[in-house]
C-alpha cells in the first residue's frame, strides 16, 4: 500500500526513514491518534490506526495519545515502529499500556500471489541439510529421540496407500508428518480394524471407496511430499488404526518421538477444519491462496517497509493455534514448513526464513543475512522450541507448561498424553523423571504452581478423574500456569551481555514425599534432591560435586557468585545442579495419582483482596478472549492479624462468603532477600503489607489449601504464611492422602 501524497503523517514518518529528521537519533511525533485517525484517504494511516487498535490485551489509546515513530538501537537498527518509545509500551501522555506496530526494512521478495515457490521450499530444505547437521538433523547421543516402541503406518505418496516400516528400518526413511485441526468436519477417511487391509493396496488412497472422504489438507499434504521428492507421510487419521486401542497406545506413547524424527512437519495454521487444505500448494490439486503480505510505501521517497512477520501470533488466531496436541508436535519438530495467513515459512532449529523476504536461501545462490535473521524478533516462538539440555532446566519446562496448560483438548483425558512427548524428552535431563506433569527433582518448587489466569478442576465426561490429581496441575484447565516461585536457572556467560543477580529466594524442604507404586502398593520416596546441592549456595565450606566450581560474577560494582560446569562451557547457575546420564525409566502411569506425606497443620481466614500494581489484562488462548490475572487474597488469623497470602484460581474480588476457616499444610519452607539497592522481591506481599515491608528478610512457609472427601485431601488453592505468623497458630500434625 502507498500513503497519500502529501499526508502530513508519511511524510514525517519519511523524513526519518530518510535520515533528514533533526536530530537523525530523535524519535519523533507523527501525530495524535486522532490525527491519524482522520486521515481517512490515506491506506497507510488507516492501517496503522487498525495495528495499533487490533491488541484487545492492550490499553485503548485516546485522541491526545501521541503517536511516536522511532529506529530501533542496533543490532535491530533495521526495525522501526509506531506506538510509545522502543522498548516502552506505556504512553508518555496518559501512562496506559498501548500496543505498537513493528516494521522492518529488509530486502523484499516477490512471491506468486496464488501458488509457493517450491523450488524456493527446496532450497530452504537443502540449505538446512547442508548447514545444520547435528543441530536439525542427524542427532546423536542425548539429543536424539529413538523410535522403539512400535512400527510406524505410513501413507506411501508414491503408490498412494499406506505401509508399515519396522522399527529398525524408520532411521533409514525420510518421512513428513502434518500437524493440523481435525475440525468438525464430516465423514473424514480414518484408518479402521475393517478397512486397514484395504489401505495398504496400492493405489487405494486415489480409487473411489477412499478418495473423496480424504480432507483436502491431508489430500494437499500427500501431494506437497510427492512433489518435494520425499517419499512416506504420517498422519494420524491415517497411520494410527482408530479403533485398536493396543495399537493405539503405543502411537500415542512415541507421539513425539514420531514428530522429532520426521524429515519435517508440515504445519497447517490456517483454517478451522481439515477441509481448508494447504492453499497455495499445489496447482493442480490445491486451491489456490490468498497472499496478504502488508507492505507500505512512503512518500515522497517511495522507501518500502514491510510489517515484520509474526510467526506465533497470540491473537485472533485460528483453531490451531488454542488445541493441546498441536502445541507439542510443532515444538518436537526440529524442521517446520508452516502454512499461516496465506503464506509459507520454514522454520528449523538453526533459522526462519519466510517467502515475502529475499534473505535466507533461495533457488538461486544467495549470501544469507545473519544479522537480520528473525529467527529471534518473534519472542512467541520461544514456546515452540525445545532447548534439550544434560542439566534439568526447570525454566525451559515452565515455559512449556505455561504455554500448553491453556490449551485445549477435544478429549480432557488426553492432556497427559498430548503433552507425553514433551515430558520423555526433558525427563532425560529431570534425575527422577516427571510424576504427573510434576519433576521430582523439584518437586518442593513445582508442587507450589500456581494459576496466572483463572483455571477450574479438569473434568473427563463432566466428572473429576482421580486419573489427573488435584495436586499437578494436569488435574486443572482453562489458563496459563506457573511452576512456582521459579528460579533463573542459568545465565550464558558473553562480552557485551549482562548477567543479572539471581532472585533472593529460596525453598527448602519441609516434608518427605512419597508416591505409590501401581501395581505394588509400595511407597517410594520422591527425588527432590535439588536442596542437597542448592545449599551450598551458602554454606562456602562444602565440597562441590565432580565438574563443579564457584565462579564469581560482577556487574557494575556488585559481585554475587554463582556456580559453572566444566561440562557444560559459557553458562552460570545458581547452584550445582544433578547432571544425570538417564532418565527415570518408570512413567506417571507407573505410579497412583496419590502423594503421602507427614506435615504441618493450620486454619487461616480469607480476607481483603491485594491489588497488584499493574492489573494486568491477558489474552487467554482458551476463552480466545482478555482475561485478568488471578486474584491474591490477604489471611488472618483468629485475632485478624496478617498472616500471608493465599493466591486463588479465579478472579473474584471476594472470595470467602461464608467466613469459615481455610485448612492449609505446609509444603515446604521459604527465604527471601532484599537485593542490593533495598528492594523486596517479586513476592507482592512483601511489597504492600506494612507488618514485613522493613524486614531485611521475609521468611514463610509455603502452604496448599485443602478440602477433604472420603479421607482424602484435594488442593483448592496455593499461599504463602509469614513464618512468625504461623508459629503463633494452633498447629497440628497430620498424615496426609493428597489426590
Amino acid at each position: 500500500m502507498h500513503s497519500k501524497p502529501k499526508c502530513p503523517v508519511c511524510e514525517k514518518v519519511d523524513l526519518v526513514l530518510t535520515g533528514c529528521s533533526e536530530p537523525q537519533s530523535k524519535p519523533l511525533t507523527v501525530g495524535t491518534f486522532a490525527e491519524i485517525r482522520q486521515n481517512q484517504d490515506c491506506d497507510i494511516c488507516r492501517f496503522v490506526i487498525e495495528k495499533l487498535s487490533e491488541n484487545p490485551a492492550r490499553d485503548a489509546y485516546k485522541d491526545g495519545c501521541p503517536v511516536i515513530f522511532f529506529r530501533w538501537d542496533p543490532p535491530e537498527d533495521y526495525l522501526y515502529g509506531f506506538g510509545p518509545l522502543e522498548g516502552e509500551i506505556n504512553c508518555l501522555a496518559c501512562d496506559l499500556d498501548h500496543q505498537y506496530l513493528t516494521l522492518a526494512d529488509l530486502k523484499l521478495a516477490d512471491p506468486n500471489p496464488d501458488w509457493i515457490d517450491l523450488n524456493r521450499v527446496r532450497a530452504w530444505a537443502k540449505s538446512c541439510d547442508s548447514e545444520h547437521a547435528g543441530t536439525c538433523h542427524s542427532l546423536t547421543g542425548w539429543a536424539n529421540t529413538p523410535l522403539a516402541l512400535a512400527p510406524l503406518l505410513l501413507v506411501d505418496v508414491v503408490s498412494k496407500c499406506l505401509i508399515e516400516i519396522p522399527i529398525e528400518r524408520i532411521p533409514d526413511i525420510r518421512y513428513v508428518t502434518l500437524s493440523y485441526v481435525w475440525g468438525q468436519a464430516r465423514d473424514i477417511l480414518e484408518t479402521r480394524r475393517g478397512n486397514e487391509q484395504d489401505l495398504r493396496q496400492k493405489h487405494a488412497l486415489a480409487s473411489p471407496p477412499y478418495e473423496p472422504r480424504l480432507p483436502n489438507t491431508i489430500r494437499d499434504a500427500i501431494e506437497l511430499v510427492y512433489r518435494l521428492d520425499i517419499p512416506y507421510l504420517w498422519v494420524d487419521r491415517l497411520c494410527i488404526v482408530q479403533n485398536d486401542p493396543d495399537r493405539k497406545l503405543p502411537q500415542l506413547e512415541q507421539m513425539g518421538a514420531i514428530y522429532a524424527n520426521a524429515y519435517m512437519t508440515l504445519v497447517a495454521v490456517d483454517g478451522r477444519d481439515a477441509n481448508h487444505g494447504l492453499r497455495g500448494s499445489c496447482p493442480g490439486i490445491a486451491s489456490p491462496r490468498v497472499l496478504g503480505t502488508p507492505m507500505l510505501t512512503f512518500s515522497p521517497s517511495r522507501k518500502t517497509l514491510v510489517v515484520e512477520p509474526d510467526f506465533a501470533p497470540r491473537f485472533g488466531t485460528g483453531e490451531w493455534y488454542r488445541r493441546g496436541w498441536t502445541f507439542q508436535e510443532r515444538t518436537l519438530s526440529n524442521r517446520n514448513l508452516v502454512f499461516q495467513q496465506g503464506r509459507v515459512f520454514w522454520e528449523c532449529q538453526g533459522a526462519v526464513w519466510t517467502e515475502e523476504l529475499a534473505y535466507g536461501p533461495s533457488s538461486e545462490p544467495a549470501a544469507r543475512d545473519k544479522e537480520r535473521d528473525l529467527g529471534g524478533t518473534s519472542g512467541t516462538l520461544r514456546h515452540y522450541n525445545i532447548n534439550l539440555s544434560r542439566w534439568p532446566d526447570l525454566n525451559e519446562y515452565e515455559i512449556l507448561v505455561r504455554s500448553y496448560s491453556e490449551l485445549l483438548l477435544t478429549f480432557p483425558s488426553d492432556v497427559l498424553h498430548a503433552f507425553t512427548g514433551v515430558i520423555n524428552t526433558l525427563s532425560r535431563s529431570f534425575p527422577g523423571g516427571m510424576l504427573y506433569g510434576i519433576p521430582e527433582y523439584f518437586f518442593d518448587y513445582a508442587i507450589i504452581w500456581a494459576p496466572y489466569t483463572p483455571i477450574q478442576r479438569r473434568l473427563v465426561h463432566g466428572m473429576l478423574d482421580p486419573a489427573f490429581p488435584s495436586w499437578s496441575w494436569v488435574g486443572w484447565t482453562g489458563g496459563a500456569i506457573n511452576l512456582s516461585i521459579s528460579l533463573m536457572m542459568r545465565q550464558r556467560i558473553s562480552a557485551g551481555r549482562n548477567i543479572m543477580p539471581w532472585d533472593n529466594i529460596e525453598i527448602y524442604p519441609k516434608v518427605n514425599w512419597h508416591k505409590v507404586d501401581l501395581d505394588t502398593g509400595k511407597k517410594h520416596a520422591i527425588d527432590n534432591s535439588y536442596y542437597e546441592t542448592a545449599k551450598m549456595r551458602n554454606d562456602k565450606a562444602a565440597s562441590l560435586p565432580d565438574g563443579w566450581s564457584r565462579f564469581p560474577v560482577t556487574r557494575d560494582e556488585s559481585t554475587w557468585e554463582g556456580f559453572a560446569h566444566s561440562n557444560i562451557p559459557g553458562y552460570v547457575f545458581p547452584w550445582p545442579l544433578k547432571i544425570t546420564e538417564q532418565s527415570s525409566n518408570k512413567t506417571a502411569g507407573s505410579f497412583k495419582p496419590y502423594l503421602s506425606f507427614r506435615t504441618s497443620r493450620a486454619f487461616l481466614f480469607v480476607g481483603a483482596r491485594l491489588h497488584h500494581e499493574w492489573e494486568e489484562r491477558v489474552w487467554s488462548r482458551a476463552a480466545n478472549a482478555v482475561v485478568p490475572r488471578v486474584s491474591m487474597f490477604h489471611l488472618r488469623d483468629n485475632n485478624g492479624n496478617w498472616a500471608g497470602v493465599l493466591e486463588s484460581n479465579g478472579a473474584e474480588e471476594s472470595l470467602s462468603a461464608s467466613h469459615e476457616a481455610w485448612e492449609c499444610v505446609v509444603v515446604s519452607g521459604g527465604i527471601a532477600w532484599k537485593d542490593a539497592d533495598g528492594e523486596p522481591t517479586s513476592l507482592v506481599e512483601w511489597a504492600q503489607v506494612d507488618l514485613i515491608q522493613s524486614l531485611p528478610k521475609y521468611e514463610f512457609y509455603n502452604v496448599l489449601f485443602i478440602e477433604w472427601e472420603g479421607g482424602i485431601a484435594y488442593r483448592k488453592a496455593v499461599g504463602r504464611v509469614w513464618k512468625e505468623a504461623w508459629e503463633q497458630l494452633d498447629t497440628s500434625d497430620i498424615d496426609v492422602i493428597l489426590g
